[in-house]
């Protein structure tokens, strides 16, 4: 979902979520199993967009 739409929201994540598969999640409970993962999601300040936060060469955990 992400590689599709580089500047996507947790709230067009949860409905999506909710579309395609029928399961209802908020969007702290999404930011907390990205976030546990790996991924962290920041506002690029010149553009305002959201952008995918990692370090290059990082795996996610597997916690």
């Amino acid at each position: 979902m992400i590689e599709e739409q580089k500047d996507v929201t947790l709230d067009e994540m949860v409905k999506r979520l909710v579309d395609e598969v029928g399961v209802r999640i908020r969007c702290s409970t999404m930011s907390v199993w990205l976030y546990r993962r790996g991924w962290a999601f920041k506002k690029d300040r010149t553009r305002a967009g959201a952008r995918a936060s990692r370090p290059p060469g990082s795996t996610p955990s597997l916690a």
